[in-house]
C-alpha cells in the first residue's frame, strides 16, 4: 500500500493520519525524504478540516474505485482510488485524490 493510498483509506473511513519517527543510528537512513513525503500528505490531508469533528452519517460505494462520504450537516467527502479524473454527480475528482463538499 502506497503513502497515498493509505492517506485515501484514512479519508474514507474518518482516520486522522498521524506518523511517528525514531532515531536510528544507521547512516544509510535518510529522515529528509521521510520528512518532505509526510509533510506532503500532512498537506493533502488539510482539505478535511471543515469535516473536523463532525459524525460520518454514511458511507457508500459510488462506483468502483469511488466513495462517498456523508457526514454532519451533509457535507460530503468524495474519494477517487482510480488512477484517473472520476466524474460523479456532477463533481470532478482527481485521480488517487479526495474533495470535500
Amino acid at each position: 500500500l502506497s503513502a497515498d493510498d493509505a492517506l485515501l483509506k484514512c479519508v474514507e473511513y474518518g482516520a486522522v493520519p498521524s506518523f511517528l519517527f525514531t532515531h536510528s543510528s544507521d547512516t544509510n537512513v535518510s529522515y529528509s525524504s521521510y520528512a518532505t513525503q509526510t509533510a506532503k500528505l500532512y498537506s493533502r490531508a488539510k482539505k478535511l478540516w471543515p469535516v473536523m469533528n463532525m459524525k460520518i452519517t454514511s458511507h457508500e460505494k459510488v462506483t468502483d474505485g469511488v466513495y462517498k462520504i456523508t457526514y454532519d450537516y451533509s457535507k460530503t467527502v468524495y474519494v477517487n482510488y482510480n488512477p484517473s479524473l472520476v466524474e460523479v454527480n456532477g463533481v470532478m475528482i482527481s485521480a488517487k485524490d479526495f474533495i470535500v463538499i
